[in-house]
């Protein structure tokens, strides 16, 4: 147990007085198509700053989901608040006018992007970017397959929840998807659809695709193939060193783009700026948005010249009112500049390596810890009811969730089974001792919501 000084204070049970009437109200006018989450954990902010979150009831938790992995310099950083009020002051809206932060935003980009990669268009989310990476793909092979993958996550839009594997509410009421859209399986080892282990397979999941991929081609519509370096969204799951690799091959063989969907590893979550890096796999296109401008609207898609320079990607084939705005990008410039300057990558390899082997240790102690996947600070603990069977137990995941909030740590689910992960993706420049005092949070909260045995 750390003993060290706490920086989670609890003065009024969450949720508070003050909490519960703002919620009251939220939750009478608001869409309640909004996440789960909301009902798990209510929390109504007053103030946040680095990795402390205080609500309106004066309560101060740790927070270990960045807002939804999207605060990744921690909330307001000194340098990206001055950045948007010194913005402000300036030019709030300029759609097709250029603004300094604008151009200097794409050359910081530009910069830290894989060799060649030298085109940038700017949206606002992910899943506009990824709708428009797919139609980038599109329009460069003039033809209209996308492969995806079960348990991908790309976004909400038409095009990109055709593209999700899963079968969530995000999917599962909206029969009229859009057409020409392929799943194939992730390399979910732990819980291998064709029952087998790592490395002994051979990674049978890449012959399966392969197959399916070469009688796919022989139709010659196959445009992408649309991937997440490791499925955030699902169980924070790290595929086998050779997946991406293997991937790059046949998007090379089939004259198919790699898409590769960066929206929760990008800015160097995973202990590289991008997630690719660790394989050294160079995609076609990469989509980028969630923690590039640490809580503003910012997104993007980063390809070559070569694909975006043609003429079916001209005047008007891709843009949008708020994309590249003026506020966002002067954020975006400070994100990617605290991150490096700060070695905020290396922080999130240091601190992600900690917490892992701390997670593990954990196992030892709680049978409902079936697995700890994920790289750097994207982090997934999978709860099972048996870790035999592997069982998924979503209600123990929502249980440890609550149990956490009540003590003063705000955490994320996640899971192709909908709530059974506990997701950990704190700022990138949490501090150990803030890491610490969360996992002993967690530890507790785990061990009250163990079914007893």
């Amino acid at each position: 147990m750390n003993k060290k000084k706490r920086s989670v204070r609890i003065v009024k049970t969450p949720p508070g007085p003050a909490s519960k009437a703002i919620h009251e109200i939220e939750s009478r006018l608001m869409s309640h198509s909004i996440s789960h989450l909301y009902e798990i954990s209510p929390i109504h902010v007053e103030r946040a700053r680095g990795s402390l979150v205080e609500d309106v009831d004066k309560n101060v938790y740790l927070d270990f989901s960045s807002g939804v992995v999207v605060t990744s310099t921690g909330h307001c950083h000194p340098k990206v608040v001055e950045a948007i009020k010194d913005q402000a002051e300036k030019v709030i809206f300029s759609y097709i006018w250029g603004v300094p932060a604008r151009s200097r935003l794409l050359e910081k980009l530009v910069g830290v992007s894989p060799r060649g990669m030298d085109k940038v268009l700017l949206l606002s989310t992910g899943s506009e970017a990824n709708e428009a990476a797919i139609k980038l793909s599109k329009a460069y092979t003039k033809r209209a397959g996308i492969v995806s993958f079960y348990g991908g996550y790309h976004g909400l839009t038409l095009a990109v929840a055709s593209a999700a594997g899963s079968f969530s509410p995000k999917k599962l009421h909206y029969p009229a998807l859009a057409p020409g859209y392929v799943q194939m399986p992730y390399p979910y080892c732990y819980r291998c659809d064709f029952g087998q282990e790592y490395p002994n397979c051979g990674v049978m999941c890449l012959d399966y695709i392969k197959n399916v991929m070469k009688r796919y081609e022989s139709t010659g519509h196959l445009a992408g193939i649309l991937v997440e370096p490791i499925q955030g969204p699902n169980a924070c799951i790290v595929p086998p060193d050779e997946f991406l690799p293997e991937l790059r091959s046949m998007a090379d063989e089939y004259g198919c783009l790699l898409m590769v969907d960066e929206v929760q590893t990008f800015p160097g979550r995973t202990g590289k700026m991008f997630a690719v890096e660790h394989v050294k796999v160079k995609p076609d296109i990469l989509v980028v948005a969630k923690g590039m401008a640490s809580g503003l609207p910012m997104s993007a898609v980063i390809s070559t010249s070569k694909i975006m320079n043609i003429p079916e990607w001209g005047w008007g084939s891709a843009s949008s009112t708020y994309g590249g705005g003026p506020i966002p990008c002067a954020a975006a410039l400070a994100t990617l500049e605290a991150v490096i300057e700060e070695k905020m990558v290396e922080n999130a390899a240091k601190i992600g390596h900690h917490m892992r082997k701390r997670l593990l240790e954990m196992m030892g102690e709680h049978e409902i810890i079936g697995s700890v996947n994920g790289k750097g600070l994207l982090i997934g603990v999978e709860l099972v009811k048996d870790r035999k069977t592997k069982e998924p137990d979503s209600q123990s995941g929502i249980e440890v969730i609550r149990r956490a909030f009540k003590k003063g740590l705000i955490l994320l689910y996640s899971g192709l089974y909908s709530t059974h992960v506990v997701k950990i993706t704190p700022p990138l420049n949490i501090t150990m001792e803030e890491a610490n005092e969360g996992l002993d949070i967690l530890d507790d909260a785990i061990r009250e919501a163990e079914p007893r045995k």
